[in-house]
C-alpha cells in the first residue's frame, strides 16, 4: 500500500518499474521467483493496480523496445 488516496496509472507504472529495476541490472536475479503478482494499491487497500507473472513481464518489458514495455505491462494488469 502507498500514502495516496488515489493510485494512478503514472504511480502504478513507476512502482512497477522499480520492482523491476534489480531483474533488469541483473538477470539472474532470483527475488522475483516465486512472486505471483504485485499489488500496488492506495492507502486504505480500496483501490489500484495488480500486476501479474512479475518476473516473465518484467524480463519481456526490459526486452521491449520503445513503448512496447508500457504495453507489457499493461496487458498484465487489472484492476484492483
Amino acid at each position: 500500500m502507498l500514502p495516496q488516496a488515489r493510485i494512478t496509472e503514472t504511480i502504478y507504472t513507476a512502482a512497477i518499474k522499480g520492482a523491476c529495476m534489480s531483474l533488469w541490472m541483473d538477470p539472474k536475479d532470483k527475488y522475483l521467483n516465486s512472486v505471483a503478482q504485485i499489488a500496488v494499491l492506495n492507502q486504505w487497500a480500496k483501490q489500484g493496480y495488480v500486476f501479474e507473472k512479475p518476473k516473465e513481464t518484467c524480463k519481456q518489458m526490459g526486452e521491449a523496445v520503445g513503448n512496447k514495455s508500457n504495453i507489457f505491462l499493461m496487458g498484465n494488469t487489472h484492476m484492483y
